[in-house]
C-alpha cells in the first residue's frame, strides 16, 4: 500500500515508509530493510531500558512507545503526538536539560521539514529521504540513555545487584 502510486507515503513516519521512499520501486528490499531495522529497534529498546522495578516504569513506558512508533508501518503525522508523553517521561534533571531540549527540537524540526522535502525529491523522480524517522530514532536513543537514574542508585539496580541469578523480585 505504501509503495503504490498516488499513496501519500511521504506523510508516513515509520521505518517501513522510510525505506519505501529511499528505495522506490523496490518494495521487497524496503520490506526486508524495515524488518531488519525493526528488529534492531526492538533490541535497542530492550537495551536502553533500566532493570524492571516500580521506579523505572516511566522509562519502560517511554522506551516502549518510542519503539512502537518506529516499528509501526502506518504512522501519519498526527500519530507522532504519541511521542509527547515519552519525551515528558524521560525529561532529565537540570544537568541534562540541554540534551533533552536539543532532542525535542531536532525531532520537531525534522518532522516539519520531512514531508515537504520527501515530496520534492520524490517528484524529481529519485529516492526520497524522510528526515523525521532518523531524527526520532536518534533522539529517542539519546534521550532514553540520559534518563537513567544517576549513579546506579535506583532500587531496581540495587535489587539486581543483590540477586544471584539476575532475577530480582521474581519468585523461584
Amino acid at each position: 500500500m505504501l509503495g503504490e502510486p498516488g499513496f501519500p507515503t511521504a506523510k508516513m513516519h515509520s521505518l517501513y515508509s522510510f525505506f519505501v521512499l529511499l528505495f522506490p520501486g523496490h518494495l521487497t528490499a524496503a520490506a526486508a530493510l524495515a524488518l531488519v531495522s525493526s528488529l534492531a529497534v526492538l533490541a535497542l529498546v530492550r537495551l536502553r531500558q533500566s532493570p524492571y522495578a516500580a521506579d523505572t516504569l516511566d522509562r519502560w513506558y517511554a522506551a516502549a512507545i518510542w519503539g512502537t512508533v518506529l516499528v509501526s508501518p502506518h504512522v501519519p503525522l498526527y500519530d507522532l503526538s504519541l511521542l509527547v508523553l515519552p519525551a515528558l517521561l524521560v525529561q532529565p534533571g537540570p544537568q541534562d536539560l540541554a540534551t533533552w531540549r536539543g532532542g525535542i527540537a531536532a525531532v520537531w524540526a525534522a518532522t516539519i521539514l520531512s514531508q515537504p522535502l520527501a515530496e520534492l525529491t520524490r517528484a524529481a523522480g529519485g529516492p526520497s529521504l524522510q528526515l523525521s524517522v532518523p531524527a526520532i530514532a536518534a533522539a529517542g536513543y539519546c534521550l532514553l540513555g540520559t534518563s537513567r537514574p544517576p549513579g546506579g542508585s535506583s532500587e531496581s539496580q540495587k535489587a539486581h545487584a543483590r540477586a544471584p541469578d539476575g532475577k530480582a523480585g521474581q519468585r523461584t
